[in-house]
Parts: structure tokens; sequence; C-alpha cells
């Protein structure tokens, strides 16, 4: 008997496990607690007999002064409590890590699968089927290598079965959900173990093994135990959360959400992909595409929402984020008026008959009258679980907006401002509350879930006046004023004055009048939220709190934590201000948030809120005395601890985020096989996406701005815009480096437009470098970027030739930043000024001899490199204009 077995438990395995369950116990669900229990129950079930097998061969034996002694099937008690913590620990870990991931959006049907993926399953099937035919060998032969080829025909046998039925999702999946949960444990036991080979806690019999080390006492044979076995934990959990993300996608085949662990978890195991609605999944990738890159907080929170609510919110965000960019971003009041009436007219259809389902009239619709990029977000709106009034109410706070292009200030006195934080957040607010409704289970009466919709809006305008607070200097550049002139003019104070110094005292006071009154509406809300189901108040919490913390801010720090933002949807716009609230997410979610059953009375319509809180309060059984508060030392301690998990784990690790390490891209979007024919098709939406992100480029392209009847009205531009290329013939093309060779997606086939000034002749190229254009991972290579912008300058000299052609003379380049591939790129070129342009006899030379400066811009207005050329027109050599459009 002894006890090193034991401490190995005692040292390594269950500190760590008990880590990771202090970080996701703020995360776990009930849906989590079974995902667990299923994995290690299969796990310890399925590793039982080949265990037992290999210490009754003598194969893997234990020292009897290293163990405690209780077996069973000869597995000593310590081994089966291994079977338990390391599916535990890495089940943890994959949890934690999938979190932030939407697994719906992750769905494809055949018809959608990308060629990569069916290539890496196939490949994966492979490789397993030939580790199993390589195992069997081994074993066959015996001697040496019969462990590690019991260990492959064991693990590799389950890990084909799942791969085969789950690797098109495994796949997609980004690598931090898949690769680190197998990583990071796995490395963690090969140390551990390493230790416990070396002083002999258990040891491989000799003839069964290879001999071969890792490194230090590590055998090889340990080194794959651990790894395939990791493996087979991730994408068991994989196989499972496919399920749950199949029965949550899909709420018309599935009556019951995965978290009601219905029969409807395993009928949606046994979907045909085929079957998928891959249009409702594209809508879902969108919209979460929306909120991510919209708002970080309500992102972050709504990780831990039950998932088909979780789906749903996101698409009531998809819908309320368009309908604001439709009418932020037109030309002119006039077209933002054409959108609000068209967005109007959506919703009447959509609900039009509330018996029967008016979709179709409303897609048909949105089809003829609204943007590609829009349909999915205005087809996949939750109509049917929200009520249309406050949607209605949030386009009427859009028609507010548009009074300031009138050079007014429609915001007077204190109630013109609630009116209007009441259309444009407190309607939100209401519309996601009337979700939770619908997919928690609770027991509210009637008027307690008509109190908690009051709630919802009172908080609503809370978290509105705590954006308008934070965002009076960038309001001010765009020329709105959201303060109450009332207000304005007790300071003594114009709003002209607030647009020419919106960091005034007078406004500063201002700004102190209007977060006074956000926390007093927060005030009167916050002890609401207690009644809030239970699946939803926590994310709710951390909602709301996250954006009163910039409330906070903004009253300890005054002017100074003004941060600059875009002024849009209240409760759900904008990120953070800067704040870090990735600790006060989990330590609100850990605090404990407990709603006690609701009082039945008969009719409470009588009371204020807080009278109602009061009175259904005060019928609940008391509760023992609070404890004594912890010191301020170990709050803070928690709240570091906190923060160190989010940092390293919760927050960054996204596929989008992951994107933004540069050398990781090429792992994430590795370099796609395109059809040929449906290269014109990627091209014209990337391109619509490019200049849709570019405010600039988007107001150099004539545009629809209003229409009516048979009259349309376009938006002027000085510019003149072509792909490039335009006037080469086919065979022409075919022969050409750029128009030819590279012009595909992977290369510079995807986003390649230029733009011309008629009056100023200045030439933007706009450019989206393909990820095989790359030299070093993620950064395209500087010969790709010589030729970009050789092109660019000798097209503004073949332009200003009357010879309409022109070659290389000199070429010098300059790099400054690294450029990465996917991103949207500038390239400005102009010709330098005509006095220097002369030769030393100041002879003129201008139509054949041209000296162009150009630079490269990145996606935040960087410069990535600078160039300066001399382009001439060759003497004695007869070569062929380039055309106009060159």
């Amino acid at each position: 008997m002894g006890y090193d077995y034991a401490l190995v438990h005692i040292k390594y395995t269950i500190p760590l496990a008990g880590l990771l369950t202090f970080f996701s116990y703020p995360l776990f669900t009930r849906l989590d607690v079974v995902k667990t229990l299923f994995i290690v129950t299969i796990a310890f079930v399925a590793t039982i007999p080949w265990d037992s097998y290999l210490i009754r061969t003598g194969i893997w034996t234990y020292p009897p002064n290293a163990i405690l002694g209780p077996t069973l099937y000869s597995i000593p008690l310590e081994e089966l409590f291994f079977f338990i913590i390391q599916t535990y620990i890495t089940a943890q870990l994959y949890i934690i890590l999938n979190k932030p991931v939407l697994h719906a959006q992750y769905l494809n049907s055949p018809a959608t699968l990308p060629k990569w993926i069916k290539s890496g399953k196939t490949v994966g099937q492979g490789v397993l089927a030939g580790s199993i035919a390589l195992g069997a060998w081994l074993i066959a032969k015996e001697g040496e290598g019969t462990y590690l080829g019991l260990i492959l025909v064991w693990a590799c046998s389950f890990a084909l079965f799942i791969w085969t039925i789950t690797a098109q999702f495994l796949l997609a999946l980004p690598l931090a959900c898949t690769v680190l949960p197998v990583i990071l444990p796995t490395v963690y036991l090969w140390v551990v173990d390493e230790m416990a080979l070396g002083r002999g806690t258990w040891a491989i019999e000799s003839g069964t093994k290879l001999e071969f080390k890792l490194f230090g006492s590590l055998e090889i044979e340990e080194a794959v135990f651990f790894l395939v076995t990791n493996i087979l934990v991730v994408t068991g959990i994989g196989a499972f959360d496919k399920a749950v993300a199949v029965c949550d996608a899909f709420p018309d085949i599935f009556d019951k959400p995965a978290d009601a662990l219905s029969m409807s978890l395993l009928r949606a195991r046994v979907l045909p992909p085929s079957k998928y609605n891959m249009q409702r999944i594209l809508g879902i990738r969108q919209a979460v595409s929306r909120l991510a890159k919209k708002s970080r907080s309500f992102h972050l929170a709504s990780s831990v929402f039950p998932g088909r609510l979780r789906i749903d919110l996101t698409l009531l965000y998809s819908y309320c984020r368009l309908a604001d960019d439709l009418v932020d971003e037109a030309a002119n009041p006039q077209e933002a008026a054409v959108w609000i009436a068209k967005l109007d007219r959506h919703l009447a259809l959509l609900y039009k008959d509330p018996d029967s389902s008016s979709a179709p009239l409303a897609s048909q619709y949105a089809a003829e009258n609204f943007p590609a990029s829009a349909l999915s977000a205005l087809d996949l709106l939750p109509a049917n679980l929200i009520l249309r009034e406050p949607l209605a109410e949030l386009l009427k706070g859009f028609e507010m907006d548009l009074q300031f292009s009138t050079n007014s200030f429609p915001i007077a006195t204190p109630e013109d401002l609630e009116l209007y934080a009441a259309r444009v957040a407190s309607t939100v607010g209401q519309s996601c509350l009337e979700l939770v409704f619908c997919h928690c289970k609770h027991s509210l009466p009637p008027y307690m879930q008509a109190y908690l919709r009051n709630t919802a809006r009172q908080m609503g305008l809370a978290l509105q006046f705590v954006n308008i607070a934070r965002d009076i200097a960038v309001d001010a550049k765009i020329g709105r004023v959201y303060l109450p002139t009332s207000w304005i003019k007790d300071e003594g104070l114009a709003p002209e004055d607030v647009l020419r110094d919106p960091r005034s005292e007078g406004v500063a006071n201002v700004r102190r009048q209007i977060l006074a009154k956000a926390f007093e509406h927060y005030g009167e809300a916050r002890e609401s939220m207690k009644w809030i189901p239970s699946e939803a108040r926590g994310p709710m919490v951390v909602a709301v709190e996250s954006y009163m913390e910039i409330g906070r801010v903004l009253v300890r720090n005054g002017n100074a934590a003004a941060a600059d933002g875009t002024t849009g949807l209240g409760c759900l716009e904008h990120a953070d201000g800067g704040l870090s609230l990735g600790p006060f997410f989990f330590f609100t979610l850990a605090g404990d948030i407990t709603a006690p059953s609701p009082r039945k009375t008969s009719n409470l319509s009588h009371l204020s809120p807080s009278q109602i809180t009061a009175l259904l309060s005060a019928n609940n059984t008391p509760t023992p005395p609070a404890p004594p508060p912890q010191s301020r030392r170990s709050i803070l301690l928690r709240r570091a601890l906190w923060a160190l998990f989010f940092f390293l784990a919760g927050y960054k690790l996204t596929a989008d985020q992951l994107a933004s390490i540069r050398f990781v891209t090429p792992f994430l979007y590795p370099p796609a096989d395109y059809e040929p024919e449906d290269i014109p098709l990627y091209r014209q939406q990337a391109t619509y996406e490019a200049l849709a992100s570019d405010p600039g480029l988007d107001a150099m392209v004539p545009a629809a701005v209003s229409v009516s009847g048979s009259k349309i009205t376009v938006r002027p531009t000085d510019w003149d815009h072509w792909e490039p290329y335009a006037d080469f013939s086919e065979s022409h093309r075919k022969t050409h480096l750029c128009a030819g060779t590279l012009n595909n997606p992977n290369a510079l086939g995807l986003v390649h437009m230029v733009f011309r000034h008629r009056l100023t002749g200045e030439l933007i190229l706009a450019v989206v470098f393909g990820q095989g254009t790359s030299g070093w991972p993620s950064v395209v290579h500087g010969g790709m970027l010589s030729t970009i912008m050789d092109e660019a300058m000798g097209r503004l000299a073949a332009l200003n030739f009357s010879a309409n052609t022109a070659v290389t003379a000199k070429l010098a380049m300059d790099f400054k930043e690294p450029v990465t591939p996917g991103f949207l790129y500038k390239v400005r070129v102009h010709a330098v000024l005509p006095e220097l342009q002369k030769g030393p006899d100041g002879e003129d030379k201008t139509d054949r001899k041209l000296w162009i400066c150009g630079r490269m811009e990145g996606p935040d207005g960087e410069i990535a490199l600078e160039a300066k050329g001399l382009f001439v027109v060759p003497k004695g050599v007869d070569v062929k204009p380039l055309g106009k459009r060159f």
C-alpha cells in the first residue's frame, strides 16, 4: 500500500479540475452538466475493458507500494479516478472555450460544404483507418509496439466512428474550440506523466514498448495515449454539440429546444444534413457577424443565454442593426426617409394576418426593395414571438433622428429626450423580454409579465441616457445634440455652443443631469430584474450592468471619460468605451441572483413598480442573516482572477477575433477552390461588402437615392470607376499577369476596383489581397505589393499620355507596415507637380515621361508603403494602347 499515485491526483489533477470548475461554474448550464456526465460516463465505461486487459496481460504494471490497494477488474482505484478526472478536465476546458461561439452558424448542408472540409473529412478517415491497420499489425507481430498497437486499435476505432458522423461540424468550428481543448490538457498531462514515470509510480513492461521517449521519461506510447484520448473527448462532446445546434437552429422541425433534454436531441443527431434549412443558417451567420462587430457587450452577454433564446436575440439584434445602418448610412435625409417607409411597409406585411403566416408577402416585398445583404435579417426576424408595436416605435425614433438634417435640434425638453430614448432603446428592451418569456420556463402571472415589460422599458431609458451622455462629443461632430435644449439654456448656452465645444463646463453640467436621470431610472428598474426567469436573468444582468458601468466611469471622471463612438441603438449599439468588462461579466454571473416565487395577488395595477416589488418581497420566507462582508482584498483578488482568466481564455478566442492575430489567419481561412463560373458572384458580393464598409469609397459610386414613380434620382459623383482591364480582349486577359493569372479570389480577383477623379485626375485603386498572395504566413508578398503599385502608377501615366501606354523606367518602394490578406487596402497615386517634371533644360516632356507618386493605405488609414516611379512612352517600339478602362 502506498500513496504515490494518489498524490499525483492531489498535486496535479484535482487542483486543475477545481480551477477549471471555479472558472466555468458561472457559465454552467443544465445542458453543460448533462454533457459532462454523458462524456465522462462513456469514457469510463469504454476504458475499463481495455485497461483491464493491459493490466491482466502484464503490459501495464503498478508497484504495490505506489497504490492504495482497492481495484475493479484489476484496475487500481487511482487509475479509475484518472479516467474520470482527465475526461472532466478536457470537457471543462472545451465548454469554457466554446461559450463565446454560437454553434448553429457552423452547420452545413452538402451543397454549402466547402471543399476543404470534404477533403479534411476524407483525409481524417484515411488517417484513422490507417492507424487502426497499423495498430492491428503491431499487435499481430507481438513484441515491441504491442502497447502502441493496442492504443491505436482501441482509440482510433471510436474516433473513426465519431469523425465520420461529426467531422463536417468539427472542421467548421474555430481552432480555439477544437484544437486548444486537445493540446492544452495533453501537454499538461504529458508533463505529469513524465514525472510519474520517472518516479516509478507506474511502468510499461519492457518488450511491449518501442523504447522511444518523447522527452525525459515520457514514453511515446503514453504521449500518444493522452493525445488520442483527449481527441476522443473533444470529438465526443462535439458530436453532442452538433445535435444541440441542429435542435436549436430549426424550431420548425423540433418542437422542443435542446435544453429540454427530450427525444428531439436524438432526432436532431440523425437528421440528414441535406434537410438543413441553409437559408436560416446563413442568416444566423450574418447576424452573429453583425453582433460581434457592432456590440461587444451584448455579444459577450449573449454567450450564456440558452440556445434558442440566444439565436432569436441575435436575429432580433441583426434586424435592429440593419434598420439603423440603412437609415444612418443613407446619402441624404430623403433616402433615409425612403428606407424608413420601406421598413414600415415590410413590418405591415409581416404582421398583416396574425392568424396565418404572412411571411411570404413580406419576403417578396423585401426581395424587391432591399439589397441582397439585408434579406436574411428581414426574413429571419422572429416576428411570431414579438409584437409589432415596439419595432414600429423604433422606426419612429429613426424619424426623430432625421430632424437633425434640417439644421434643427428636435430634443427641446426632457420629455422629448425620454420620448426619443423610449423609441430607440425601450422598444428593444421590451422585445428582448418578450423573447425571454417565450423561451424560458416561468410561472409569472400576467400582471408580473406586464410589470416586467414596463421596467424593461424603463431600463432602456437608463441605458440610452448613458449612451447619450458618453457620446456628446461624437454626436457634435455629425451636427447632432441629444441634450435637451432647455437644460442647455439653463447653463447659458445654445445647441450651437455644444457643437463648437462639447467638452465645456456647461456641457459637463448637462451631462451630469442626464446621468442622474439614467441612474434614477436604473435604480427604479434594477430590483425588478430578480423576477426575470432564471435562464435569462444572469445574462440580462450582465448586459445592463456592463453598460451602467460606463455611466459610473463618466460620473467619476467626467469629460475625461467621454469616449468616441457612434450614437445609435441605445442598449445594443456600442463597444465598451475602452472599459475592461470581462471581470465584471464573470463576477456578476457568479453572484447569487435568485428570485423568490411571486405572490399570487388578484390585481396590482394601481401600485407603482417599487410598491409592487416591496409587496411581493414582503411575502417571502425570512432569510437567515447575511454572512459578514468579504474584505476588500479578497474581493479585489477574486476580480483579478476573473480578469486574468477572461483575458487568457474567454474573450479573444472566436474565429473573427483570432483573425486579428496575423499569423493565425491562414489556418482559419486557408485558400479555397472556386469554380470559374462562380468567381463573378464572389467578386460582386465582396465588392459590395467592401464598399459598404468604407463610406469614402461608397460615396464615389453613383447610387439611387429616391424613387418617385418612373423617376429615379441618382446621387451625383465626381469619380469614374471601373474594374481593371475592362478594355482587354479575352485573349489578352489570358496572357496578362494581373488580368489573367492572378484574376482569382485567392489572388487579386476578389475586390479590384479603379476610381479616378474627373477634375484632379487622382487615381485610387481598391484591392483585397487573397489568401494565396502571402510570403510569410498572412503577410502579402513584397513582390505582389510592388506589382500592384507598379500597375496603379503605370495606369495613371498611361491615362495621361496621348499614346495611352507606358512602361516603367524607375521604381522605388518604401515598405512601412506588413499587409494582411483579406482586408481592404486603398492605393492612391498622383502625378508629381508639373514644375518638378521638367528636365534640366526646362523642357516639358510630360506627354512621354511622367514621375508618379503613390501610397497604400490600410483598413484604419495607416500607410503600408510608399512608392515613386518614372514612367515613359517607349521609343522605337510598337506598343499598343492600353485603353481608357485599363
